[in-house]
């Protein structure tokens, strides 16, 4: 007797949804000085006694040399070669006695010393210039005596007072004392103030003129979202009068590397008034802005001070600085009207590493107000999480604080939504939350705006919408949002309205394309956003329509299937008669001997689109002999449809592990037509039936638990993404 399995074949089913040192430590620096000074002098004392003038005052030469390298201070050297040069002086040769202990040696010195003196009066005591040479050099030799006691009572008492460490001695070295730096850029004039200890030696100032267009966009947006604080709704004038980088650098090993203000100090920089900032000084309607963008920090409005000619304000780190005016748009030549995506281009969009997946097709290059086509791929690491995308508008009216534009002569017009889901009847089903609540991933808002739908207002904005059908040509009728201003509004200022669109990419309805050799879902949408002015005043009129898109590329990664013989039973997956525990005995039951095999499904990590697989029986003539006469899904509780945790990266096969004592009732329900309890369905014959990979349609409440149908968590890592099934 012969068995086989029928082969399980899943890749056609795959087709259909794939796609400053303390005071204790400066005392002990400075005492450790101090010995070193006392080291020195000791030192040279022996070279004296040991070698002749020229060794000694080779030697004097080298301590100080010696010193130097030593990182001893300036001070400890002179007065190891004051010491050097007074014994020398003294000492009148080489002998024996420079042995001899060195208190012995001192006092037998000064004998010599004393008798030499006498001797020399005794023997001049009647010549007057001898008298007066010899006058004279007894009170040298008191000066130096003197000298030199009192610089052994400053030895002791610098010793006592925490004199300067050697390591004291580097840092002072390395460091410049108080002083500026001034430079110029055309017709701006910068000047650093820096206190002592600021910047280390050899550092210098750069200016050098800002050309990053991003950055000066980066401190417009600054700017407009702190007027906003002030005036909810409305967008200022910004311009730009100097945009420059203040930089410091040195040389370091022949590189030179930019360098910042010593921790806790700060830079005073003056800027010279030019005219246009004299200007915007001059006017009550602007008000003078200096930002610093300071290089993983958040940019900031610097507090500036007027001093005469000058602007002054301080920093403790120094990069890209941009001086603005900021105005309530007092006056505008033209209507000017925007419209864009407003998310960042994520740099590893399309790799493994992605954030968010979007990225820009337009060239815009990070200049958000630049961003009209967007592109989507659903990053591998939450291809099912929510992924948002907001378009932002922003009009500046024509006219200045005196021109007026009545209620409802100010539209705009965006649309309701931007994608579109499975189920045409439900537009808005495009979107679920992440975390379910009462075992259900329930529909969250296709868009949210803090916009006001009328007849609501709020004070945060001008505007309220109402939902209009609009055409948008080529045959194409879509549900818009129409803002309207409900309150008088002023020329020369900008609105801005922001409206974000959710997406469950799964819940995406796609199209199949191949792209670059694979099959994708792909969906596409090219859509305008409009204004129009409607005024009393016909030269105020305007309409205009900016254009934009949004692509997006959802797949389904390839699901594997495991197949292996059972071998978790007492029979290691081989029996030679009927079990009565498997069903009803057939009547041939005796013809054949029965094997056991095991079938597991893993559904691959990173999918951001729909699909299911099918399980389909081989050809008896593949078979060998062979027949399936079993088969349930794993493991046999009321959870039967749950996908389990498998780590096949680190090469758990829990395959056992659930089937143990799964082989009860396995060869029922087999037959067309016939289907299980309500209670049993993991005895559902798996045969040429179709099993959910992941749904259209994930707010269906109670999903089987532990199918994470929008999580980014768990099947994104590709946890709990197995189903296991048993074979007779």
């Amino acid at each position: 007797m012969e068995y086989k399995m029928r082969k399980q074949e899943n890749a056609e089913a795959m087709g259909r949804g794939r796609d400053t040192l303390t005071r204790r430590n400066f005392s002990k620096r400075r005492q450790r000085g101090g010995f070193a000074k006392k080291g020195m002098a000791y030192f040279l004392s022996f070279l004296m006694l040991a070698g002749n003038l020229q060794s000694v005052s080779y030697a004097s030469e080298n301590a100080q040399l010696v010193a130097e390298q030593m990182g001893v201070s300036s001070e400890a050297s002179s007065l190891a070669e004051a010491t050097a040069t007074e014994q020398a002086e003294n000492s009148s040769g080489v002998g024996t006695e420079a042995a001899k202990p060195s208190g012995e040696e001192s006092e037998e010195n000064v004998a010599a010393s004393e008798e030499q003196v006498t001797a020399s009066e005794d023997a001049s005591a009647g010549k007057q210039a001898g008298e007066e040479q010899e006058n004279s050099d007894a009170a040298v030799a008191e000066e130096k005596d003197a000298s030199a006691e009192e610089s052994k009572k400053e030895e002791t008492s610098e010793e006592g007072a925490n004199q300067p460490s050697e390591e004291a001695g580097k840092e002072a070295a390395q460091y410049m004392e108080a002083g500026s730096f001034a430079l110029s850029y055309k017709d701006l004039t910068v000047t650093a103030e820096y206190p002592e200890g600021t910047f280390q030696e050899g550092t210098q100032m750069k200016l050098l003129p800002l050309e990053k267009e991003s950055v000066v966009e980066e401190a417009k947006s600054l700017l407009e979202k702190n007027y906003e604080k002030d005036y909810p709704g409305m967008v200022p004038l910004v311009e730009v009068l100097d945009a420059v980088d203040i930089s410091f650098v040195r040389e370091v090993d022949g590189v030179e590397k930019e360098v910042q203000p010593k921790n806790g100090k700060k830079v005073e920089i003056r800027l010279q008034k030019t005219e246009k900032i004299k200007e915007v000084l001059a006017e009550e309607d602007k008000a003078l802005r200096i930002v610093h963008l300071p290089e993983g920090l958040p940019a900031e409005i610097l507090p500036v001070k007027e001093e005469g000619e000058n602007l002054l304000f301080s920093a403790k780190h120094f990069s890209p600085i941009v001086a603005t005016a900021v105005s309530a748009g007092q006056s505008a030549s033209a209507h000017d009207f925007k419209a864009f995506w407003m998310e960042s281009p994520d740099p590893d969009a399309g790799t493994s590493n992605a954030k968010t997946g979007h990225s820009y097709t337009d060239g815009s290059n990070g200049v958000m107000r630049d961003q009209r086509d967007l592109k989507i791929i659903p990053p591998e690491k939450a291809s099912n999480a929510t992924n948002t995308t907001t378009l932002g508008v922003e009009l500046t009216l024509k006219g200045n604080k005196n021109t007026k534009y009545a209620p409802g002569t100010v539209i705009m017009e965006i649309p309701a939504r931007i994608f579109k889901g499975w189920d045409s009847a439900e537009p808005d089903k495009i979107s679920v939350y992440e975390k379910k609540n009462n075992n259900q991933h329930k529909l969250q808002p296709a868009i949210t705006t803090g916009v006001p739908k009328a007849p609501n207002t709020n004070p945060q904005s001008s505007f309220n919408y109402t939902i209009i059908q609009k055409d948008i040509g080529g045959g194409r009728t879509e549900e818009y949002f129409r803002l309207a201003n409900f309150r008088e509004l002023t020329g020369g200022l900008t609105f801005k309205a922001d409206i974000a669109y959710n997406l469950t990419p799964t819940m995406l309805a796609v199209t199949h394309q191949q792209i670059n050799g694979q099959e994708k879902g792909v969906f596409d949408n090219t859509f305008p956003v409009s204004m129009k002015i409607d005024h009393s005043d016909s030269s105020l009129d305007a309409e205009e329509d900016k254009t934009l898109s949004v692509h997006v590329e959802t797949e389904v990664k390839e699901t594997n299937f495991t197949l292996k013989h059972g071998t978790a039973d007492v029979n290691q997956g081989v029996y030679f008669t009927w079990d009565p525990s498997w069903g009803k005995k057939p009547d041939d039951a005796e013809q054949y001997f029965y094997g056991v095999w095991y079938v597991r499904v893993d559904r691959a990590k990173g999918s951001s689109q729909p699909f299911d697989y099918v399980f389909h029986a081989g050809s008896p003539l593949d078979s060998d002999g062979g027949t399936l006469i079993g088969a349930k899904k794993l493991p046999s509780n009321v959870a039967w449809n749950n996908y389990f945790y498998n780590n096949i990266a680190n090469n758990e096969n829990n395959i056992e592990v659930y089937a143990k004592n799964g082989y009860a009732n396995i060869a029922k329900y087999m037959g067309a037509g016939e289907n299980p309890p309500a209670n049993a369905p993991y005895l559902e014959n798996p045969i040429d039936r179709t099993y959910v990979g992941i749904p259209k349609d994930p707010s269906v409440p109670n999903l089987p638990v532990g199918l994470p149908y929008a999580e980014n968590l768990q099947y994104a890592n590709a946890h709990y993404n197995s189903q296991l099934y048993a074979l007779l």
